[in-house]
């Protein structure tokens, strides 16, 4: 998903639509988590960044985040793709297999770095018809956060 995005960003000739599904654009999150946009109240920047503290753990350097991703037969994957008890258990090992795959926790490594490094345009407003689907029940992202000056990024 957030590969899409980012190339929403970067090579908007390449998409035509962009659905984005629970992943905050990264503009947008660093505009709100600074306390740039008044919008954003400070308790909700200091409850995003307490609901970020996974990410601490995920940038680090490799192997370390490789060795937490994959610890345990995925264990970090099924937990957080848990629904509160009322996925089958297949679920969760699809979401595990899915984390399974070559490169996956590089990627996953690298995107959220992109949240505190350079930004290599990332930033950018899409300027392709996009949809946002948001899921209220997210266990690392908080709606007001990650969602509020969205419009001045993405094309309706």
């Amino acid at each position: 998903m957030s590969h899409s995005r980012y190339c929403g960003a970067l090579r908007p000739n390449f998409i035509e639509k962009l659905a984005i599904i629970n992943a905050p654009h990264v503009g947008a999150l660093r505009r709100n988590l600074s306390g740039d946009n008044k919008e954003v109240s400070r308790w909700d920047i200091i409850k995003q960044l307490f609901m970020f503290h996974y990410i601490a753990v995920i940038t680090l350097p490799w192997p370390f985040y490789t060795i937490w991703l994959t610890w345990r037969n995925y264990e970090v994957t099924r937990t957080v793709s848990a629904d509160h008890g009322k996925q089958a258990k297949a679920d969760y090992d699809f979401y595990a297999s899915a984390a399974a795959m070559p490169s996956v926790t590089d990627c996953v490594h690298a995107y959220y770095k992109s949240l505190f490094g350079p930004l290599d345009g990332v930033d950018k407003s899409i300027p392709v018809p996009t949809i946002v689907i948001w899921g209220n029940r997210d266990i690392a992202l908080h709606e007001p956060v990650c969602l509020s000056g969205l419009e001045d990024l993405v094309e309706d």
